[in-house]
């Protein structure tokens, strides 16, 4: 996908730009992709990359590591798992990789960790969450829903750690359901959900 001017502009009304490592896998999307992430962070947008590493679309691990630090620069939150973190840096003390990222420029980091939760991480505070218990259908578009729900609370102006319960939340609501995009849910369900699991709403 090639970006114009009018595409352009309309990133540039955005006040929160997201994407994920994929459009960087090729041209011309990676070019389209770095243009897009630049024009939103100049226009004062927040800007997001969630890593999001498929196999599938790259030649190799280290070719989409090498292709996301070089859109670091353009990026205030980073999100993946402790896999994808590690590719990307090339650490594998999870303290280097939270150093690395951040000393790159993003001013948001957030580690998925499975079965044992997330942990977010800025220059000033770092907060985790545990998961919460739920029985597993399908994890098709967990990922998805969590970074949903967590940029939702992050764009309104939510403590970091009720953004991680939120998008902890909604992963738990899509992988309890069959289909990916169809089992997305709503606010008033992440937040019926937190109310029942005592964690309060995002």
């Amino acid at each position: 996908m090639e970006v114009g001017a009018a595409e352009l502009q309309a990133v540039r009304r955005s006040r929160l730009f997201v994407t994920n490592g994929t459009s960087l896998a090729a041209s011309p999307s990676r070019e389209s992709t770095l243009a897009a992430l630049r024009a939103a962070r100049e226009a004062g947008a927040r800007t997001v990359l969630d890593v999001d590493y498929r196999a599938s679309s790259w030649p190799s691990p280290s070719a989409a590591g090498e292709q996301a630090r070089r859109a670091l620069g353009l990026v205030d939150v980073l999100l993946g798992n402790e896999d994808e973190i590690a590719l990307l840096t090339g650490e594998a003390d999870p303290a280097r990789e939270v150093a690395a990222v951040l000393d790159a420029g993003v001013s948001l980091l957030v580690r998925k960790l499975g079965a044992r939760g997330v942990e977010a991480h800025t220059a000033e505070e770092s907060s985790s969450v545990p998961p919460l218990p739920v029985e597993v259908v399908s994890t098709i578009g967990a990922g998805d829903a969590f970074a949903a729900g967590f940029l939702d609370g992050l764009h309104r102006g939510r403590p970091l750690a009720e953004c991680l319960r939120a998008g902890n939340a909604a992963a738990a609501i899509v992988v309890g359901r069959v289909s990916c995009s169809d089992a997305m849910p709503y606010r008033n369900e992440i937040d019926a959900l937190l109310l029942r699991a005592g964690a309060g709403s995002a």
